[in-house]
C-alpha cells in the first residue's frame, strides 16, 4: 500500500493530476482546493474535512 501526504498550498487542478499521476492508494492533502472545484478521476473519492469552504 502507498501512502502520499503533500501540504498542497493553493492547490490547483495541474498540482492534483501531478499527485494523481503518482499512484498512491491513500493521500492526504492539507490545504487542498474546495472538491467542487477539482476534477477527480472516476473511482477517486474525497473526504472534505474543515471549517472553510474553499480549502
Amino acid at each position: 500500500m502507498k501512502i502520499l501526504s503533500y501540504n498542497i498550498h493553493r492547490s490547483n487542478q495541474q498540482k492534483i493530476d501531478n499527485i494523481l499521476s503518482r499512484g498512491a492508494d491513500i493521500m492526504f492533502l492539507p490545504e487542498c482546493a474546495c472538491p467542487n472545484l477539482l476534477r477527480l478521476p472516476e473511482g477517486c473519492k474525497m473526504a472534505w474535512v474543515g471549517d472553510y469552504d474553499f480549502k
